[in-house]
């Protein structure tokens, strides 16, 4: 072989050598890059065992919906406390709290029907517990 044969030999070596190495150093990246995968899937699998069990070591609770008459306070404000208990202990619960709550307004028939305003003090808010967090 001459020495142009040898030199194209030679070259067609060196590319593949390094075509090779190329390979080699893809190789070893997805490995480290599998690696961090796995790692990652092994951390997220832990945090969601971790919230499960969380989640397992709430206290029995259930959102109820229904509609409870809020009693009125001292003050004017509705007092939805004992709605809110009310409305749990009538779907089978001993507590609650409320997490809805729906006002209306409440005036005399007499005032729709005949397409007036109503006077002042005519007509009364009323306040409803529509959803609440039972236990």
């Amino acid at each position: 072989m001459g020495a142009i044969g040898r030199l194209l030999n030679q070259s067609i070596n060196n590319v593949g050598a390094a075509a090779n190495a190329g390979v080699k150093g893809a190789g070893e990246t997805l490995g480290a890059t599998s690696s961090a995968a796995g790692d990652l899937a092994r951390g997220v699998s832990s945090g969601v065992t971790d919230a499960a069990g969380t989640v397992a070591r709430l206290p029995l609770s259930n959102v109820v919906a229904g509609f409870q008459r809020c009693a009125i306070a001292g003050n004017g404000a509705p007092d939805c406390g004992v709605a809110s208990v009310a409305l749990c202990r009538s779907k089978g619960f001993s507590t609650g709290s409320s997490i809805d709550i729906t006002s209306s307004r409440k005036c005399p028939s007499s005032v729709w029907t005949q397409g007036r305003e109503p006077s002042p003090g005519e007509c009364q808010d009323e306040s409803f517990v529509s959803r609440a967090m039972c236990q």
